[in-house]
């Protein structure tokens, strides 16, 4: 990013995968800015203390609070309920990924060009 750029638009990612987390910044270049969370805790306490992200991407698998805890927390905030996800999962036939209520899914292993498609056309209708 330049030094005078300003990002328009952020992404909160939340999940312990570094790999995605370093591909989806250098994919998304100047025009997102990718806050990382590794826990849904923490993803959480960033969401009251910060401006809201563009669009929050979701591990579905976490340690501690699932994707599924964090998503439920969500819902219930009305300062965050309106935020899309993503929701990233291996698990795309479990019964709790379909009751999930994302506004998308990426199966893992991640397609990137995918993922960043999704994110790009969320972030357009939020």
């Amino acid at each position: 990013m330049t030094a005078n750029a300003i990002p328009s638009q952020s992404i909160l990612l939340v999940g312990d995968d570094s790999g995605i987390a370093d591909s989806l910044a250098l994919s998304v270049g100047d025009d997102f800015v990718v806050v990382r969370s590794t826990d849904a805790f923490t993803a959480l306490e960033h969401l009251k203390t910060n401006p809201p992200p563009s669009v929050i991407v979701l591990d579905f698998a976490l340690p501690v609070l699932e994707g599924l805890g964090f998503r439920r927390t969500q819902k219930n905030d009305p300062e965050i309920a309106a935020i899309p996800v993503v929701l990233l999962t291996a698990h795309a036939n479990d019964e709790r990924v379909r009751k999930f209520g994302a506004d998308a899914y990426v199966t893992k292993p991640v397609d990137l060009a995918l993922l960043v498609q999704t994110i790009v056309g969320l972030a357009r209708v939020s």
